[in-house]
């Protein structure tokens, strides 16, 4: 550690190299976890935005991404790269979107970022039939 002297300003204690930190299993204590349920979470959550989305139907465009007015910009829009669950207003995942999951984009294997674009444009396509167009 930092000697006390040089708390508030480390960067002018010497450099001197501490010996290796030695810690076993039961040195590790962990935090509780804040959220239990991670998916129902999740779920939550995406209920809430969805339904701010419906609420407010004019910052949606046809594609399902959102616009930001942008203040002082004489009503310049910006697009707002929306989730794919979002966007189909689903509280399903409809494909994880991290590296290297299964349909992730660059996930590899051919033909599954066609299969994500289907899969998307299908269910955006049956949420503009129930709620109508975004812009």
């Amino acid at each position: 550690g930092v000697p006390l002297e040089f708390l508030h300003r480390p960067w002018d204690a010497p450099l001197v190299p501490s010996p290796p930190l030695r810690m076993t299993k039961s040195d590790a204590r962990y935090p509780e976890r804040m959220i239990l349920d991670l998916d129902g979470a999740r779920r939550a959550h995406a209920s809430r935005v969805i339904d701010v989305r419906r609420r407010h139907p004019d910052t949606v465009a046809r594609t399902g991404h959102e616009w930001l007015r942008l203040p002082g910009r004489q009503g310049l829009l910006a697009k707002l790269v929306t989730r794919d669950e979002f966007r189909a207003e689903t509280q399903d995942f409809i494909f994880r979107q991290t590296p290297g999951a299964l349909g992730a984009k660059g996930a590899g294997g051919k033909g599954r970022g066609k299969a994500r674009a289907e899969a998307l444009t299908d269910a955006v396509r049956s949420a503009a039939r129930e709620t109508g167009p975004g812009l």
